[in-house]
């Protein structure tokens, strides 16, 4: 990619192909209310048609099997002659495991047995035979059509036989995060799609502009939800959704995790709160055009955040790289969830002013630069990791030159994207200084 390319040929997933489903969610949505379906009987049809959705553009037009990236090179039939069954064997008794150690862990952790977690158990009840059923067939077709059929899978049926020889520890550990990803983070994203499908979200005032505003940020709290849980579900190498690589910074996870219940609830008393408990429609509620234009403005917020979500199509996951995204916002700055998402905090809640004083506001806006800062670790934890990818690189240096916030770059030259191990630059240079 040069600087004077754009950057969406680059992107894993089509932006067309994220808008279709962004419609395709408001639609069932929709259709879900008009039929008066329950919240969990919304949530799994939304889900399932997103899921199939991405099934059909992505194997039938797209071909995704066909790329490089996904490590499939015998999808051309030549696979039914290179079927190994003991190698197959291992690898379903290596995912047996897996899902057998995360079985542990929901038993042992006891926020799973609240009963806000009880749509998630329903999921599994309902579609956990179903998957277990197609796990045998996808393993076998998969693993012949693997240019390294010897993958992370076989290597875990081989550690649980004490078969250690020639075992790359690292990447077992790497493959085993991948899977913490999914069983932490796919529990929250179920029970919030049902939470969600449940709740109206009313207006806590009765004015036109306020209520329009709350509904339209539920349809994208909506949207959002529903594009994670297909993505935590889809890591299917056979769509070249599959986790390239799990975050290795012990630090990145501390940040992300901390964003997250149920551990940001067991922290919760570490937090200083960054409102009196006045809100934007509070502050705001005398002046009407004012009203309307922060209204939109919170609106234009969720709504960036939401699409960041939709464009990664079924590959959006924390934690984990699954391919680039330069499509959709990311056309224009790297982190746009990050940065709307923040933004939407101080919109919403407006800190800066408070019934209790300047002192309170003070502090109010010290709490939540304290918040930010923590997006701002996992902004830096996820350019690290992605770093290693050299196609990651190369969008990042373009959006130092090309992004919307390049002016911030060259203000404050430390926000400026400098690839590991690259030099560092003198002032004039960042600063534009040199030709």
């Amino acid at each position: 990619m040069t600087m004077t390319d754009t950057p969406g040929s680059s992107s894993t997933v089509p932006h067309s192909e994220a808008l279709a489903a962004m419609l395709l969610v408001l639609v069932c949505t929709a259709l879900a209310r008009v039929l008066g379906c329950s919240a969990y009987l919304s949530a799994l049809m939304s889900v399932i048609v997103l899921a199939t959705f991405f099934l059909f553009v992505e194997l039938v037009l797209r071909k995704t099997y066909a790329r490089p990236s996904s490590g499939l090179i015998y999808w051309n039939g030549v696979w039914r002659t290179r079927i190994n069954w003991r190698r197959c064997f291992l690898k379903l008794l290596g995912l047996g495991v897996v899902l057998g150690l995360i079985a542990s862990y929901y038993a042992i952790a006891p926020w799973y047995r609240d009963l806000e977690f009880q749509p998630y158990w329903d999921h599994l009840l309902l579609l956990g035979p179903l998957l277990a059923i197609v796990a045998v067939p996808y393993i076998v077709v998969v693993d012949a059509m693997m240019a390294e059929p010897e993958d992370s899978y076989s290597a875990m049926g081989r550690i649980v036989l004490l078969q250690w020889s020639g075992i790359d520890w690292r990447k077992q550990l790497n493959f085993l995060l991948g899977w913490a990803v999914k069983a932490f983070f796919l529990p929250i994203m179920v029970i919030s799609t049902v939470s969600l499908f449940s709740l109206q979200m009313p207006s806590p005032r009765p004015d036109s502009v306020v209520r329009s505003a709350f509904v339209l940020m539920h349809y994208t709290y909506l949207l959002d939800v529903c594009f994670a849980t297909v993505g935590y579900s889809m890591t299917l190498r056979i769509l070249d959704s599959h986790i390239r690589s799990a975050h290795p910074f012990w630090w990145g996870w501390l940040v992300c995790l901390l964003c997250y219940p149920p551990v940001n609830q067991h922290l919760s008393w570490l937090l200083v709160g960054y409102s009196d408990g006045r809100q934007w429609y509070d502050w705001l509620a005398n002046s009407p055009v004012l009203l309307t234009l922060w209204a939109g403005a919170i609106v234009f917020a969720a709504v960036v955040f939401a699409w960041a979500t939709a464009v990664f199509g079924c590959r959006f996951s924390n934690l984990t790289n699954r391919g680039l995204i330069t499509t959709g916002p990311y056309r224009y700055t790297k982190h746009p969830a990050y940065i709307s998402k923040n933004l939407g905090f101080w919109l919403a809640s407006m800190p800066f002013l408070s019934i209790e004083g300047s002192g309170a506001a003070l502090m109010h806006c010290t709490a939540l630069l304290s918040l930010n800062a923590l997006y701002m670790l996992r902004a830096l934890s996820e350019e690290l990791h992605m770093s290693e990818d050299a196609d990651y690189v190369a969008y990042a240096e373009w959006m130092n030159e090309n992004g919307i916030f390049r002016w911030v770059s060259r203000v404050f030259p430390g926000f400026r994207y400098r690839s590991p191990g690259s030099p560092p630059q003198a002032a004039d240079d960042v600063l534009g200084g040199r030709e």
